[in-house]
């Protein structure tokens, strides 16, 4: 795999929670930790609303690994709704993290969104 700009868009709205949320946050560790060297990350959660982990996306290295996983240990399925839309409608149009490395989006759900089909005109 090629180094680039990971951002990872996880759901973490009432549905996932137990469960989903637990296997989700799994494989996100799974991804972050098999990152090639020189790229970028971000993780995204959303539900009713969104976060950042990030303001931007932060060169993959031990520290920021670190803290990264330190964050999703406290991950739970409770962020209300499913809407995917708004968080993707902020995340697209922001500049790369470098112009030198393409973006890769990675959405982590359990497919119950909302609006899905603004969502799939909006991406499509």
């Amino acid at each position: 795999m090629a180094a680039g700009e990971f951002v990872f868009v996880l759901d973490w709205s009432g549905s996932m929670s137990g469960s989903g949320i637990q296997k989700a946050t799994e494989a996100l560790k799974i991804f972050l930790n098999s990152m090639p060297v020189g790229s970028f990350f971000n993780v995204l959660s959303f539900g009713s609303n969104f976060n950042y982990m990030f303001d931007d996306s932060k060169e993959y290295s031990e520290k920021n690994l670190k803290h990264a996983l330190e964050e999703i240990n406290k991950f739970d399925g409770d962020m209300g709704g499913t809407d995917l839309l708004w968080p993707l409608q902020d995340l697209l149009p922001k500049p790369k993290a470098t112009v030198n490395l393409p973006r890769n989006v990675f959405v982590l759900t359990d497919g119950a969104i909302s609006d899905s089909k603004g969502t799939c005109q909006y991406i499509g």
